[in-house]
């Protein structure tokens, strides 16, 4: 099995700082998948793909809770 395209999901407070972050960096944006809920970010076109959306968008993908940001739950933990 080849994997040869990547889709990423990310929960974000606020999607047009995140769209005016990511073009100031240089990616482009695909417009046929953002509106005012969610932006398409290409990081290798053809390729990687990262889809940021609005938090309370982000929550009708998903019944788990948003992680805060402010703990991590890494293996080292869990031991």
């Amino acid at each position: 099995m080849e994997i040869t395209d990547i889709y990423v999901n990310l929960p974000v407070k606020d999607v047009r700082k995140t769209r005016e972050f990511w073009t100031k960096l240089g990616f482009s944006i695909n417009e046929q998948f953002s509106d005012e809920k969610a932006i398409c970010v290409v990081m290798k076109e053809n390729h990687i793909y990262t889809m940021f959306l609005q938090e309370e968008f982000f929550k009708t993908f998903t019944d788990r809770p948003i992680a805060n940001g402010k703990t991590t739950n890494s293996f080292s933990n869990r031991r």
